[in-house]
């Protein structure tokens, strides 16, 4: 018995021991700089040839706050933004001519997972914001579309503050209606997102 009571009272002193080292490691402010290959799929209704992919690796932005609870448990708010450069033009008779083109994506969410000492494994859910569908060749304006978005992530600390990371996140949009050549529909837009970054805590 007293060698089983001094087993667990090892085991609770590593696990306040590792929590404490969380603690340190993974709260407070950080910003930092990432590399994000996107994937992006859009289709105009259920027309064949108005169908468009596209890949792409473009710099981003992103910055954030952890809380850290006792039991290891990290959560915070982060946001980020990234750069798309989406392109192309098709035509046909049915809907005349499209095109798919956006510039960014801007994307407020918040993280949450288990941090051990050195490492952070977790979940993402937030929102996309983006520009980025197909709509009708030389459309005015800027129109803006918003969908949830779920990921999963992992972070790293690699010391003296810095910090590296991995995740995948996944939008999915549904553009405004347009008038394609004299037919009105919407085009769905889907974007897959690899990220890479390097990160620094305040």
């Amino acid at each position: 018995m007293g060698i089983r009571l001094k087993q667990a009272g090892a085991l609770v002193l590593v696990l306040c021991g590792t929590a404490a080292q969380a603690q340190e490691n993974w709260a407070g402010y950080y910003g930092g700089l990432s590399i994000d290959a996107v994937k992006s799929t859009s289709d105009v209704g259920s027309n064949a040839v108005h169908q468009y992919e596209d890949k792409t690796a473009n710099l981003g932005i992103y910055g954030g706050y952890n809380f850290v609870r006792g039991n290891g448990f990290v959560w915070g708010p982060e946001i980020s933004l990234t750069t798309i450069s989406t392109k192309g033009s098709r035509n046909d008779a049915a809907l005349g001519d499209s095109q798919f083109d956006g510039g960014f994506m801007l994307m407020p969410r918040l993280r949450g997972g288990f941090a051990t000492d050195r490492a952070f494994f977790y979940g993402i859910a937030g929102l996309g914001i983006t520009d980025a569908m197909a709509r009708p060749s030389g459309a005015s304006g800027t129109d803006i579309v918003i969908s949830p978005s779920i990921g999963l992530g992992a972070e790293f600390a690699i010391g003296d503050g810095w910090r590296t990371k991995i995740e995948a996140v996944h939008h999915s949009f549904d553009s405004p209606d347009f008038d394609f050549n004299g037919t009105t529909t919407s085009s769905k837009t889907k974007l897959t997102q690899i990220t890479l970054g390097l990160s620094r805590k305040f």
